[in-house]
């Protein structure tokens, strides 16, 4: 920076009134990005002149270069000077010459004690970067003039606070909307954010925070980095950030880069965006101080975006003088040897500042000419508050087209810049858009971005839900098996039906053998619903019917069978010889009162709490992809009921009871030696089959209730062999009697001890457990 600045007092030297001052800029080496250019450089007469046709004196805008250097190389690296700024600036307060405006400080902690000591100098200070709310406060209390090249910080925004402090570079917050909107046209929704912590960054972050989180997106990490690198990398790592705004100076973000290559936290998945004010050459010149080299910090920068100030403008126009971009390049590094010194960033931006400090003198002085003053711009003294006004309404009126663009301060005292996108593509910085403030457009050029996988990085996994259906294949099977368990049950029925008059038949109930078939065929029905893709039905209307089917179905079957045991059971244990015969009808009211008692906790149930459909994710192993951006999370709609627990244990409770007390009938009659009217053994292995696979119904179940193929498979196949084993168990027996040509002959009950006889008499408890209602029947069996 100070090689420019010799350059510029030299391109604008010679003889004149000395009205502007740079100085107490110390020197960082490599620390400040700041330049300044001291008025038109062909013309410097023209820096300040007024426009009346009176002949005046023309005054020449004079830099004058004082810099504090450090003792050595770190000293000006890492810190700057106090001592050697504050000691130039009161050698020019007290110099020969007096001052109207001051170009400095840069340094944070030059600024600070050097404003704190001449606030009661009543000068325009022209600040080149602060970072200090409390220093900028400090720098107003005067209310003198201020303008600034690339002072960044939001603070200044505050014009109770800083009425005379004008500048050309906007805060960084204000690059914030342009940054949002790049988000927006890539479709990110979650970033991270990292920076140092100073103030100047920590703004950026809070706002940027404030904006992303009001468009609904997500913060995945906030991390502040003070001294310990490591363990903001590690936080980002963590959260797999992959859109990162990084906020730091660059001898931090060097060390941040290399703490990230450490960590293995680079990557094309891995998006920096930073502030453009950084230099181009920052990695390849400070990669010394690391323990990277400049290659691995290169790959670990990838293909970062930079986003800040337009320094120029697109349209390469030219300015009030007449000169362009290229004329003023030609030169200013020519003077170079065609190398880019420190600062260079900035020689457009601080070009059309001298522009407007010059203008906004050559404004004062027209109206100190116009008021009738005998003032002039030399007569200015340190006391002058007038002056002090004439030359802050001047700047806030100032309005030209500048190299950078056109010059407008707003009320805040800033200009509203269009935003230049720039992206590292290797070692080179590439301009790849800029966004125009006003019409809030982000527009692309020289190709735009380019990414190193032909396509922009996701923010994050991308997690595709894949909504698990039963599979087609298992469904047919299970629905074949259990449609051929139907027909079963249709025949057994047609053989019931049909062959109601056959004696043996008779005897074994066929009405109440026909509810039990009714029932098997009810659960059978059960399995023919599912959660089937393709299929026009709610999930919930599948669990409110396979609930229905299944507990009534059930109910019926297991309660037919029971009701015509505990008849054989009444009738054995009864005191009566006579009249005792229970009837079909008697049978069908006990069956319909259990079911109906079933039904109405059902209906109850979904009265009250009805079924309602959920979508959770299936806890089974993720299917990635192969570059492990892609997540496939599986997830299957499950019925939700608050009393679930309740209502179901209240259905388990009844058909518990219900086996209990079929259980006891089973043993009650297991001496009924006539088959046709003896199930006990039946019933017996029904109620094994049901209670064995019932449990393993329920392991199955616990164990694997986050697969549907598994769930529904396991569940119905355990349904259709429950169902198949009861009823070949009840009614194949019969069918093969019928066949053999067997009877329902002979002595219902085993011999006692000592009693050759059966207990009762054979042809009227046959005639009773029958339980015929038809009168012809029983005058045919009396005969």
């Amino acid at each position: 920076m100070a090689a420019i600045l010799r350059y510029y007092s030299s391109a604008c030297g010679g003889n004149g009134q000395q009205l502007l001052e740079g100085r107490f800029i110390p020197k960082p080496f490599r620390c400040l990005n700041s330049a300044f250019a001291a008025c038109g450089l062909e013309e410097p007469r023209r820096c300040v002149r007024a426009t009346l046709t009176e002949k005046i004196e023309t005054h020449r805008l004079k830099v004058v270069m004082h810099a504090s250097w450090g003792n050595t190389e770190e000293d000006t690296l890492l810190k700057c000077q106090r001592g050697p700024g504050i000691s130039a600036a009161f050698h020019q307060l007290y110099g020969p010459n007096q001052m109207i405006m001051i170009l400095g400080p840069s340094c944070s902690p030059v600024a600070h004690p050097l404003s704190e000591a001449i606030i009661h100098w009543n000068i325009t200070f022209v600040s080149i970067r602060l970072k200090s709310q409390s220093l900028m406060h400090t720098l107003n209390r005067n209310k003198r003039p201020h303008v600034s090249p690339i002072a960044a910080s939001d603070g200044f925004r505050n014009r109770q606070l800083y009425p005379r402090f004008f500048r050309l570079l906007s805060s960084d917050v204000s690059m914030v909307p342009a940054r949002m909107e790049i988000v927006k046209t890539f479709g990110w929704t979650k970033i991270a954010l990292l920076c140092m912590n100073s103030e100047l960054f920590t703004m950026v972050a809070d706002a940027t925070e404030k904006l992303a989180l009001g468009f609904g997106w997500d913060i995945i990490a906030y991390e502040i980095m003070s001294s310990d690198i490591d363990k903001a990398i590690a936080g980002l790592k963590k959260a797999d950030a992959r859109i990162i705004f990084a906020g730091f100076y660059p001898g931090v973000g060097i060390n941040v880069l290399c703490a990230a290559y450490r960590a293995g936290f680079y990557g094309s998945k891995i998006l920096w965006i930073m502030n453009s004010w950084i230099e181009n050459n920052w990695v390849t010149e400070g990669a010394s101080k690391t323990k990277c080299t400049a290659e691995q910090l290169l790959m670990t920068l990838g293909n970062a975006l930079y986003v800040g100030q337009m320094l120029f403008n697109p349209a390469k126009g030219v300015d009030v003088f007449g000169r362009n971009q290229s004329s003023l390049d030609k030169e200013f590094f020519g003077f170079f040897n065609n190398t880019e010194p420190e600062g260079s960033t900035f020689r457009i931006l601080t070009y059309d500042s001298m522009i407007v400090a010059g203008l906004a003198l050559n404004c004062t002085l027209t109206k100190l000419i116009e008021s009738g003053s005998h003032k002039r711009l030399q007569d200015f003294s340190f006391n002058d508050l007038g002056m002090a006004n004439m030359i802050t309404d001047c700047v806030s009126n100032t309005s030209f087209s500048g190299l950078s663009g056109k010059i407008t301060f707003n009320e805040a005292g800033s200009t509203q810049p269009n935003i230049i996108i720039q992206q590292q593509q290797g070692p080179v910085r590439q301009d790849i858009g800029y966004y125009l403030s006003e019409q809030k457009k982000l527009v692309w050029m020289n190709g735009g971005p380019v990414w190193p996988d032909g396509k922009p990085p996701v923010d994050s996994k991308v997690i595709m839900l894949k909504q698990m259906h039963v599979s087609r294949p298992l469904y047919i099977s299970m629905s074949v098996v259990a449609c051929f368990g139907i027909m079963q049950a249709i025949a057994f029925l047609c053989f019931n039906v049909v062959l109601r008059t056959n004696r043996l038949i008779k005897m074994s109930s066929p009405n109440i053998n026909n509810l039990v078939l009714i029932g098997c065929m009810l659960t059978y029905v059960t399995v023919l619903f599912a959660d089937v893709s393709g299929i026009d039905i709610s999930v919930s209307s599948v669990c409110m019917i396979r609930l229905c089917t299944y507990n009534i179905g059930f109910t019926m079957a297991f309660g037919a069978l029971f009701a015509k045991t505990w008849r054989i059971h009444a009738i054995l244990t009864s005191t009566k010889r006579k009249n005792n015969m229970i009837k079909d009808s008697s049978l069908m009211v006990m069956v319909a009162v259990i079911v109906l008692i079933v039904a109405a906790i059902i209906l109850t149930w979904q009265t009250v709490d009805w079924y309602t459909e959920i979508q959770t994710n299936i806890t089974l192993p993720m299917e990635v992809s192969a570059d492990k951006d892609v997540v496939v999370v599986s997830q299957m709609y499950r019925c939700y009921s608050k009393y679930n627990l309740y209502f179901t244990a209240a259905l388990y409770g009844i058909q518990g009871i219900m086996m209990i007390f079929g259980a006891f009938l089973a043993w009650e009659t297991r001496k009924v030696k006539l088959d046709a009217l003896n199930d006990s053994k039946q019933i017996a292995i029904s109620i094994y089959n049901v209670v064995v696979l019932s449990l393993l119904g329920a392991v199955i179940s616990l164990a694997v209730d986050d697969d549907v193929n598994v769930t529904y498979g396991a569940i119905s196949a355990l349904q259709i062999m429950g169902t198949i084993i009861t009823i070949n168990t009840v009614f194949m027996p019969k069918v093969i009697a019928f066949k053999r040509g067997e009877t329902a002959t002979g002595p219902i009950m085993e011999p006692t001890m000592g009693d050759g006889s059966s207990r009762m008499d054979t042809m009227h408890h046959q005639r009773g457990l029958a339980g015929s209602s038809d009168p012809a029947s029983s005058k045919s069996n009396h005969k």
